[in-house]
């Protein structure tokens, strides 16, 4: 976006609550309008679907409602038509819509008289008013549609102050900084701090609005996987080139008597140097030429791993800017390299030089120190690697061994939205939730079903503070939110979540004349420690009038991951009947005797029986969903272990070859030794004792380094300490292992050495 540096997002935080970061309220986003000298405008946007098109052929898709001010915000001018005005932020006048420029495109072939025609949004034809830019997208947010955010004055007035839905997005004014905008915010918050009614309360919670730059907020989930992999990828092209410096090394000292007589004919040092630049630019310019074609089908692969699900993730593409890149590293690597060659070309003497009858005259203790040094850095960079990604595989291994909760085997899941038209009232919501359940149940290999607002492991909370009688909270603490969903039909069964005590949610529960609710063991636990749960009154709200009436708990089930695999501490749930919770997005989820992905057709066709409206999207097995939330903890452990086992193979072929060259040159010194009485052990022991020696000295260098840096891995591990002794312990044992092997091989052909033969070469 332009001046994308002046963006900021403003969010809620209730860390006293267990909520270090919510969204903010539409109900602020009125109140800090205009307000705020520190910014120029403030904007809000709620992230939702809805179905689109005609009857029978209606699909779910994303769906931004925005308000007047958010494409300005951003900077983003309109393709056509306009923006929305704030006399369309009402349920009675929101009937209107702003197209992207590729569902203009594709769905009314570029039509010039756009703004003349309609799209059907959630049944509801909504006039056409603009058109978006080529590409447009917000974030990592694409929307072929955006709709007012529309409201009604009970949703922007003071006791909806903290019910947040909605992400506001803010530019900052010229000459103001992220410390102005904080400062006003704060300023504001508080002296509008005692003016509703839950104020107490939200001061306990510990409530602040934080003000932070756009991007940076959008990537922090990001940030610490992408720094492990730019510093992995960097320890394997130092490893590369540390590799290939003790290569030329070895190359230039089979040259050096060569380089000497034309020194002695009469070439400088300048053309000495222009010819080393030469050959190793081109030769690591060439690699990065190669690995560029290489990486481009290579970026395959990261959508394998699931890349394309992190912030931004669909945008990682070969494009000029990543070509040039990679052709500037190879260029600069070469130079880099040029360094030790010209040092090892300039620094020997002439007449030494031409003196010398063999290769192991030109080659002395300097050199041999240097190589020694590249392997030692080798080495050491590689249990760096190693290290990180036994961690990474390691807590992979741990979050995979976590109970989710519920039995995820045959269990098919799907997502479907009711619309506004034909669901504006609690009787077709019966009637709609009757017929699924009746037929679905009727389908062969279908053992149960039923449906929830937001399935486990989506990562989604729907957190909110709940009054329980007498408990209310101690001095300095403070309310806990607690996930609230709604379910219909026999979700438990479905979902497999065992009934610990009570009973489940049955049909009758959906009428307002019964209030009953389910609670899960971590709810149950932190109230009632000593048992006793079932039958115990608890409120929805944060505060209780009047005429409020309690929820009766009838059921206590077991805890469900519903943040992720490696959630924690869970802070509990509670499942209210469909017809109570009044949302209308929901997860179809069945039980099957069959494979789930055989009967996903069929519960497709279902729906559209029901009712031609809905569209049955994201149909999955519960068992690919759990794979899917894994990807953020299963890609930096593949990519980790692919970078380490390419580390550890050029540091093993790195030692292998300077043991080759050592036992190469000094092949004359054990014919001697073994002419003069040592013993193939003695030679054996020789050669293994220098190698072993360069893999210690590189385990150690490498051991401090882990541990200076795997701190910095914290918080992608589950389960699992930075510094586990075992963990170091056993890559360090595998790293010597296969070091000994490389180190074996050349002392081994060391040991076949003839006597006579070596010192007839002499």
């Amino acid at each position: 976006y332009p001046e994308s540096g002046r963006l900021v997002t403003l969010y809620h935080s209730y860390p006293g609550a267990n909520i270090p970061r919510d969204m903010a309220s539409l109900t602020t986003y009125y109140e800090r309008r205009g307000n705020l000298p520190a910014l120029a405008s403030l904007s809000a946007i709620s992230q939702s679907s809805s179905v689109i098109g005609e009857t029978g052929a209606t699909t779910l898709e994303n769906v931004g409602r925005v308000t007047p001010e958010f494409f300005a915000t951003l900077g983003i001018e309109l393709f056509l038509g306009r923006a929305f005005t704030d006399a369309e932020m009402t349920y009675q006048t929101d009937h209107v819509a702003i197209i992207s420029h590729e569902f203009w495109r594709n769905h009314f072939n570029s039509d010039p008289e756009i703004l003349h025609r309609s799209v059907r949004l959630a049944g509801i034809p909504r006039r056409i008013v603009g058109v978006l830019p080529p590409g447009f997208r917000f974030l990592s947010f694409t929307a072929p549609i955006y709709s007012p955010l529309s409201s009604e004055n009970s949703e922007r007035n003071l006791t909806a102050r903290h019910n947040n839905t909605v992400m506001q997005v803010a530019r900052l004014a010229p000459g103001a900084t992220l410390a102005d905008a904080q400062a006003q915010v704060d300023a504001y918050d508080a002296a509008n701090a005692s003016a509703y009614p839950e104020a107490s309360m939200v001061a306990d919670a510990g409530f602040r609005t934080h003000v932070v730059a756009l991007h940076a907020d959008h990537v922090a989930s990001a940030r610490p996987l992408l720094l492990l992999l730019q510093g992995a990828a960097l320890c394997l092209l130092l490893i590369g080139g540390v590799n290939l410096a003790n290569l030329l090394l070895i190359r230039a000292s089979g040259r050096a008597r060569d380089l000497a007589i034309r020194q002695a004919l009469g070439a400088g040092a300048r053309h000495i140097v222009r010819e080393v630049m030469a050959e190793t630019i081109l030769l690591t310019a060439a690699g990065a030429l190669l690995g560029l074609l290489v990486g481009a089908f290579g970026l395959q692969l990261f959508v394998a791993l699931g890349a394309n699900r992190l912030p931004l993730g669909t945008q990682i593409v070969l494009d000029g800017r990543l070509a040039a890149i990679t052709l500037l590293g190879g260029v600069i690597t070469g130079c880099l390299l040029a360094v030790p060659l010209i040092w090892f070309n300039l620094r020997g003497r002439l007449a030494v030089t031409l003196q010398g009858e063999s290769r192991g005259s030109t080659s002395n203790r300097k050199t041999q120190r240097l190589r020694q040094v590249f392997v030692v850095a080798q080495i050491a960079l590689a249990f760096v690697l190693l290290t990180g990604a036994g961690l990474l595989g390691l807590s992979l291994r741990r979050v995979m061994a976590v109970s989710p909760g519920f039995r995820t085997e045959q269990v098919l899941t799907g997502r479907f939205t009711l619309p506004w038209s034909g669901y504006n009232n609690l009787k077709s919501f019966h009637l709609f939730f009757d017929r699924l359940e009746e037929q679905a149940r009727a389908l062969p290999g279908v053992v149960a079903t039923g449906a929830v607002s937001n399935l486990p492991l989506n990562g989604v909370g729907n957190g909110s503070v709940m009054t329980i009688p007498g408990h209310a909270p101690r001095p300095g603490e403070s309310a806990v939110a607690h996930d609230q969903l709604g379910v219909a039909g026999d979700y438990f069964v479905a979902m497999g979540i065992p009934l610990l005590s009570g009973r489940y949610l049955k049909a009758s529960d959906v009428s307002f004349d019964t209030r009953s609710c389910v609670v899960d063991a971590a709810f149950a636990q932190r109230y009632w420690p000593a048992g006793g749960a079932v039958g115990q009154p608890i409120f929805r709200d944060a505060t209780v009038g009047p005429e409020d009436k309690p929820y009766t708990i009838v059921g206590v089930v077991g805890t469900v991951k519903q943040q992720g695999l490696t959630e924690r501490s869970p802070v509990g749930t509670v499942y209210f009947p469909y017809s109570h919770i009044q949302l209308r997005d929901y997860y179809l989820v069945a039980r099957t005797s069959l494979p789930p992905e055989v009967l996903a057709p069929t519960f497709v066709r279902l729906l559209r029986a029901i009712d031609p409206e809905l569209p049955l999207t994201d149909v999955r097995s519960m068992a690919g969903r759990i794979d899917h939330s894994l990807a953020a903890t299963r890609t930096p452990a593949l990519l980790a272990a692919l970078f380490a086992a390419t580390a550890l193979l050029l540091s093993v072929i790195g030692l292998y070859g300077v043991m080759s060259y050592s036992v190469a040159q000094r092949t004359g010194e054990f014919g001697i030794r073994m002419a003069l009485g040592a013993q193939r052990a003695d030679v054996l022991g020789l050669v293994l004792g220098q190698g072993l020696r360069l893999v210690v000295l590189g385990l150690a260098v490498g051991l401090t380094a882990a541990l200076l840096l795997t701190d910095a891995m914290s918080s992608l591990l589950f389960d699992v300490r930075a510094n586990d002794p075992l963990a170091l312990g056993g890559i360090a044992a595998l790293l010597a292992i296969v070091a000994a092997f490389a180190c074996w091989l050349p002392a081994r052909r060391a040991t076949k050495v003839d006597p006579m033969v070596a010192l007839r070469a002499e």
